[in-house]
């Protein structure tokens, strides 16, 4: 049975045993493949995993949505425990990232370097459009802007502390799964706009997708851009969302009271069926 669980997001579900911290980490299980789609800050998913009754130890393969440390630090410890074969990221990884804010500047960095990764004699797998993972998976990066009101906050900088600019997160890259039906988009934070993302996907496929995985970062925007966001996952098409992590509780609800797409508040524990 194809499924998504979640290990770990910002809150908990009904299994109150589970330690939670700011951060994503989803086992995807596509047949007897076991994938992680990020890792937390810290270990905390793989303690999860473990009252989860979840063994990790045959996953291979880990998918890093983008460089910030709530979705990627928590591999150092991963590392620790065991070893893995195929590393998935984005255009430009392993740039560092920062918060500017004012004369303050904050480390938001994956805390490793590639150097790190090739020393633990790791395939890493740089995406820049389009990569089959098998024959229902595939990652999906270089998204087009397609909409005005998604802009990306300027206070996200890269690169070194004497040359800092802007973060488009071009090394952002979402899962995508066919299914018969449609696809589904599993997305760590959407920087780059989740509509923008959607529409993106679409263009790649001749399913569009109906279903929506993960975090949005629409925790603090505006109404209007929520209002916007809301209008226009009805126009594309879009029929279930499960959202976490950065995506905020008002999109949801905003969601629910249409009653057009059916809108899922998803926390650690949580298991979904793709």
């Amino acid at each position: 049975m194809d499924k998504c669980t979640i290990l770990l997001e910002n809150s908990r579900s009904e299994l109150l045993s589970t330690e939670v911290e700011h951060g994503l980490s989803l086992l995807i299980e596509i047949n007897e493949d076991k994938m992680l789609f990020d890792l937390g800050s810290t270990g905390l998913f793989y303690s999860n995993a473990n009252l989860m009754n979840i063994n990790l130890s045959s996953v291979k393969t880990v998918i890093l949505s983008h460089s910030h440390y709530d979705h990627c630090s928590g591999l150092l410890s991963f590392l620790n425990k065991q070893t893995i074969q195929k590393l998935y990221v984005g255009s430009g990884f392993f740039k560092p990232k920062y918060a500017l804010n004012n004369s303050t500047i904050t480390y938001l960095g994956c805390g490793f370097d590639r150097q790190y990764i090739e020393k633990k004699n790791i395939e890493i797998n740089e995406i820049k459009n389009i990569n089959k993972i098998n024959e229902d998976l595939y990652l999906v990066t270089n998204f087009k802007q397609h909409y005005n009101h998604e802009q990306i906050p300027t206070r996200f900088v890269h690169g070194t502390l004497d040359n800092l600019t802007k973060d488009n997160f071009v090394d952002e890259i979402v899962l995508v799964k066919k299914r018969k039906s449609g696809l589904t988009l599993i997305v760590g934070c959407a920087h780059r706009g989740i509509l923008s993302i959607i529409k993106s996907v679409n263009s790649y496929f001749e399913k569009n997708i109906d279903t929506v995985i993960g975090g949005i970062h629409l925790k603090d925007v505006s109404d209007e851009r929520l209002t916007l966001t809301k209008d226009e996952l009805i126009k594309l098409g879009i029929k279930k969302t499960f959202l976490c992590h950065c995506s905020g509780e008002k999109i949801t609800k905003l969601l629910k009271e249409d009653n057009i797409i059916e809108a899922n508040n998803v926390a650690t524990g949580d298991i979904i069926l793709l």
